[in-house]
């Protein structure tokens, strides 16, 4: 941007636009309608929706390549002398989950702070619709597995480690 001096002798930015801060014949011509159509909500939505179900159809066909893919195919990631090599899967739980549950913190803190959610009677319905997405697999789980022994456990793989601490303060306290 050019400088101008103002009345005071202090300079001043023009609102003139520089000559090469337009956007570019590539990028002009990049807009087709496919662009078009992932920007829009139901586009992207319809992109997610496809993907899910070709993940879902992938993981129930055969086993054995769903499971090649994940744990048998190694990524390495070298630097010099030293460097990283793990599975797939090791990539994807530690990294990619991060990233993904920090994202969805970020989404939420600006929900709260600038969106939809900054008034408390608006948040019943995302709400409702969390508790609801944590107990209906919950009840699809126990209705198809009603009567096996399965459908008994009630305590978390982390459970047998907290009755053992409580037990252990208990009976200090005796």
């Amino acid at each position: 941007m050019a400088r101008k001096g103002n009345s005071n002798g202090e300079p001043a930015l023009s609102t003139e636009r520089a000559p090469f801060t337009s956007r570019t014949a590539w990028a002009r011509n990049l807009e087709t309608p496919l662009r078009m159509f992932l920007r829009t909500e139901s586009g992207s939505a319809m992109v997610l929706l496809a993907g899910v179900v070709a993940a879902l159809i992938w993981a129930n066909a055969d086993l054995d390549s769903y499971t090649h893919v994940w744990e048998r195919t190694t990524l390495s990631i070298q630097l010099g002398g030293t460097g990283l090599s793990h599975t797939l899967r090791y990539w994807v739980n530690s990294g990619l989950m991060t990233f993904f549950f920090f994202v969805i913190g970020l989404e939420a803190r600006r929900e709260f702070d600038l969106g939809e959610l900054r008034e408390r009677r608006r948040t019943a319905l995302p709400l409702a619709a969390g508790i609801g997405g944590m107990v209906v697999p919950i009840a699809i789980y126990l209705a198809f597995n009603a009567g096996a022994p399965g459908a008994r456990r009630d305590r978390t793989p982390a459970a047998p480690r907290a009755r053992s601490r409580r037990r252990r303060t208990s009976s200090a306290r005796c």
